[in-house]
């Protein structure tokens, strides 16, 4: 027996289509395309979470359309994860389906997996078929700081932070930022930017 869960994360032009979805569920995730109706979010893509509890949209990421980029893709999925090729804004992914050759044999919601500025995880009852999802990825600022804090959380939490290991850490991060212009750079995939932190 196969139970699908449904999610309702969903992907809307404006914000006025947002505010007349017919449904509205605890902690689903809408990605308005042009979000310029909301002044917190400007012109560009918003990305917004509901919260029953406060009976509103969240605002969990916003970006110009100069800055974000956005993607399908569809991974094997390995050892319970799958690696994205950039790095997913603020660690959110949605239209997450778990596919086996042709077929869509389950609909996750967000909260059912893991996702890290290196990896989408949870995923180990899936072992060997395939994750499609949808993420935005940004300018490489943008993704240069998702990937520092996911490596600096981590760090911290193996080993206590010296302050030799914050120097060398912050000094790391002045070199990059020296050099990187974020209009006209592109970071590649998250294995090569961990070369550049080597």
């Amino acid at each position: 027996m196969i139970i699908r869960h449904k999610s309702f994360d969903t992907t809307v032009d404006t914000v006025e289509e947002r505010n007349n979805l017919p449904y509205k569920v605890d902690h689903m995730v809408v990605l308005v395309k042009d979000a310029i109706a909301d002044v917190d979010a400007g012109a560009g893509a918003a990305t917004y979470k509901w919260s029953s509890a406060l009976d509103r949209w969240l605002l969990i990421s916003k970006s110009t359309i100069d800055t974000m980029s956005f993607e399908t893709v569809e991974l094997t999925i390995v050892a319970g994860k799958v690696i994205p090729l950039n790095v997913p804004v603020n660690n959110i992914i949605w239209d997450i389906f778990i596919i086996e050759g042709d077929t869509i044999l389950y609909e996750l919601r967000l909260s059912d997996i893991i996702v890290s500025a290196t990896s989408i995880s949870g995923l180990e009852a899936y072992e060997g078929k395939n994750l499609r999802f949808t993420y935005a990825y940004g300018t490489v600022t943008q993704q240069i700081e998702s990937y520092m804090n996911e490596k600096i959380t981590t760090l911290t939490e193996l080993a206590p932070i010296n302050l030799d290991t914050f120097k060398e850490v912050s000094d790391k991060i002045a070199t990059i930022e020296n050099n990187v212009d974020t209009t006209t750079v592109n970071i590649g995939t998250v294995d090569d930017f961990e070369g550049w932190l080597a």
